[in-house]
């Protein structure tokens, strides 16, 4: 009986001390686990924030290359369309300093015929108008705010390629100058980016080569035209 009555007080007091031993000593996060934590999550987040920022840039920029194709394919296709209608016209027995076609590196221009009568369609480039971007600074001892300029966008803003259609009556008078109605067909044209080549067939020759020229300055129409954007 004394054994069995020991056994019971042991194993009451081992119970005991576990449940002081819990209440007393808690299990739980120290400050520098939190630290260590925020700082890993941090990290992730930072990563992730990264990636996902990345991608949107690129997102963005694939979307910007195909905007200019796109403007770039349809503008080609109003060319194309425009050249493949263009009319021949004889001046000489009217006047023959005048052409029904005339091309330069970057600029041509040739009669079209439209249900409205003949119309004189010139494609060429335009540079747009001269932006400056302007800071404020407040002078600390002048009375007034000084206007610097910081940048001048005129070298890196592209040039306009201009469609311009004028009927024929006014070329009779102008001579191909430039100030009919202009389209904008695109805004994303570098400097120096159209240019144009003109084709004529060579029956000198034995073989009767094609030969491409810059300019084109001929009474009659060009065998070929040759469009580089």
């Amino acid at each position: 009986m004394k054994k069995i009555n020991k056994f019971i007080v042991q194993k009451f007091c081992s119970a005991t001390t576990r449940i002081q031993i819990l209440m007393i000593s808690p299990k739980g996060f120290t400050l520098i686990e939190l630290l260590l934590g925020l700082i890993i999550f941090s990290i992730v987040a930072l990563s992730l924030y990264s990636t996902f920022a990345q991608g949107i840039k690129l997102n963005r920029k694939a979307e910007s290359v195909n905007k200019i194709f796109r403007d770039i394919r349809w503008t080609m296709n109003q060319m194309v369309a425009d050249l493949e209608k263009m009319a021949p016209f004889d001046f000489s027995k009217t006047n023959s300093e005048q052409l029904a076609f005339l091309g330069k590196l970057d600029q041509l221009s040739f009669i079209l015929p439209s249900p409205t009568g003949l119309q004189v369609v010139s494609y060429y480039l335009q540079r747009p108008e001269d932006v400056h971007i302007h800071k404020i600074i407040i002078g600390e001892k002048s009375k007034k705010n000084i206007a610097v300029v910081i940048q001048n966008e005129e070298e890196s803003k592209p040039q306009y390629l201009i469609r311009e259609e004028h009927p024929f009556v006014d070329h009779l008078q102008t001579n191909l100058t430039l100030n009919g109605d202009q389209e904008i067909l695109s805004t994303q044209i570098k400097e120096g980016g159209l240019k144009f080549s003109y084709a004529y067939l060579d029956t000198k020759t034995e073989d009767k080569q094609i030969i491409w020229q810059d300019q084109w300055s001929k009474p009659y129409l060009p065998f070929g035209v040759r469009v580089q954007i």
